[in-house]
């Protein structure tokens, strides 16, 4: 008799004791959290959204009482209201007594198994390291894809492009399924890439030709650069092409680009590698940059020759 006493006035005792332990439990409001993310799950309980650092599990187990609906599919994302919940929070007797501190709304996505940010982060820097390696490369950020459970503990491998990604970029993430067959997802993020460059001291007008005064080197940000920049000995000496001013990076183009050789200019010419090698002197037809060529005119032969400039009056014949 005792017994089935304690059994019928039990289920109000723990009514009552859940009541008292919400109560002391929340002496401050209950948040809500703004932005979630969920995996495997196809109901949504007040308890998936709230903030339950401190809480006690009784308190906990009520919350998880409260359904808000289905959960979002895979890639998939569901909003919901304050109202929502507000709605669903006061159905519940002892919830609708305490105090929630609720956002305008909730954002709950499910973006499946998430492999490790840090693991990707590195494989891709160790990779385009080796594409430039006077770089000092950084991943500004990065979008993981949603990755199917099924895949949780399959081997991946990243794409290697034979170019460096300059800013935005579309990375390949490729997972090898049980099947044997790969399944492909997309990586999406901003790179930044600074390197050392040569940057003017203070301002120079065009025409002038440049000495190590005037120049220095810092690390910039040259990520949508399209230009490179030039080595030391192709700076002094050589003059701006346009006025300049202070902090400004010295690129190729910055430069007014000298002819190598001149029309009716008396060159050496070079043939042969090596120990062998045979140097005369003959004439240019034309004038030429370094890696241009140009016709020359046999100074003992009169005959007309062609070779590659190599130097300032210098020509390469093959």
């Amino acid at each position: 008799m005792k017994r089935k006493w304690i059994e019928h006035i039990w289920p109000f005792v723990s009514a009552v004791a859940l009541s008292f332990a919400c109560t002391f439990a929340f002496a401050q409001a209950i948040r809500v959290q703004s932005y979630i993310r969920v995996s495997g799950k196809k109901i949504i309980s007040l308890g998936d959204v709230v903030a339950t650092d401190g809480l006690t599990p009784e308190t906990v187990a009520a919350l998880n009482t409260v359904k808000l609906g289905r959960a979002p599919n895979l890639g998939e994302q569901r909003v919901l209201s304050s109202l929502t919940l507000a709605q669903a929070i006061r159905k519940n007797r002892i919830l609708r007594r305490l105090n929630f501190q609720i956002p305008h709304r909730v954002t709950i996505e499910n973006r499946g198994y998430d492999i490790s940010d840090e693991a990707i982060r590195q494989k891709l820097l160790a990779y385009w390291k080796l594409l430039c390696g006077d770089c000092q490369l950084t991943i500004k950020s990065l979008q993981m894809p949603a990755v199917s459970p099924e895949l949780r503990h399959s081997k991946w491998i990243l794409e290697q492009s034979e170019q460096l990604p300059r800013g935005a970029f579309a990375q390949k993430l490729i997972f090898i399924g049980q099947s044997g067959r790969p399944v492909i997802y997309w990586l999406n993020g901003e790179l930044e890439i600074r390197q050392r460059v040569p940057v003017l001291t203070h301002s120079v007008y065009g025409g002038a030709r440049l000495t190590p005064d005037d120049f220095k080197y810092e690390w910039r940000d040259v990520t949508y650069a399209t230009d490179t920049t030039p080595d030391t000995s192709q700076i002094i000496g050589h003059q701006i092409a346009a006025m300049m001013n202070a902090n400004q990076i010295i690129w190729r183009s910055s430069l007014i680009r000298e002819k190598a050789v001149h029309y009716g200019q008396v060159v050496r010419v070079t043939t042969g590698s090596g120990a062998w090698q045979i140097s005369m002197q003959a004439k240019t037809e034309q004038d030429g940059f370094v890696g241009d060529y140009v016709n020359l005119r046999n100074l003992e032969t009169n005959k007309l020759i062609s070779g590659r400039v190599v130097a300032p009056g210098v020509v390469e014949v093959q």
